[in-house]
This record gives C-alpha cells, structure tokens and sequence, in this order.
C-alpha cells in the first residue's frame, strides 16, 4: 500500500505554526531546515496523545480505503515514482528540481483531464 505524504504547501505552515507556539524550532543546515520538536512541543504532545493517536487512525483508515479503490496498475506506477523521487533526492541541482517539478505537474494535469 501507498503512504501518502502531504504537500509541502501544507507542512511547511504547519511547522512555521509549530515554531511560532513554541512547539518545535528550526536549524539551518545548508540549505536545508532541520526541525526539533521542543520540550513544550512534547509536552503538548504527551497531553494529547489520545487526539493524536485518534487522528492517526483516522488517516490510516482513510489510506486503507483510498487504497482498496485504486488499482493496482496505478499503486505500482506511484510507488516507482517515490522510489525514483527518493533515490534523486539530496543530489539535485535547482535546475533538476525545476524539471522534476514540471514533469510531475503536467503528468497531473493530463490525468486531471481524462
């Protein structure tokens, strides 16, 4: 099965929320930002872990079905494209990045217009 990953449209809000209420902060190595979850951050977290384990679920639940809906044929080919995504990631110019980009937003685009 799938793991599907939130975009980064989404995550990056979240952590800079995060960092803001004192829940996780942030280093910089590079290029790259590196969060940390803070000791407030896990302790928001223990306080919580029943609404985090409640949403866990529910996200598991809703792979489990999006899953079972798609077929097969198509699990394989996005799995192939994590994997090819994963083995590039780290080695990539910011042109390379450029063009991975554009190659995976007209690929949607097309299956957006079947």
């Amino acid at each position: 099965m799938a793991t599907m990953l939130p975009s980064p449209g989404i995550v990056y809000p979240m952590l800079t929320m995060l960092e803001e209420m004192g829940y996780a902060s942030v280093a910089q190595e590079g290029t790259r930002k590196l969060y940390s979850i803070t000791e407030d951050g896990a302790k928001a977290l223990a306080e919580n872990k029943a609404v985090v384990d409640a949403i866990f679920a529910r996200m598991q639940q809703s792979r489990t079905e999006f899953a079972s809906q798609r077929p097969q044929q198509i699990e394989r080919a996005v799995e192939n494209l994590r994997m090819a995504l994963r083995m590039k990631m780290g080695s990539l110019t910011t042109e390379q990045i450029h063009a991975v980009t554009d190659i995976i937003d007209a690929a949607a685009k097309q299956i957006e217009r079947i």
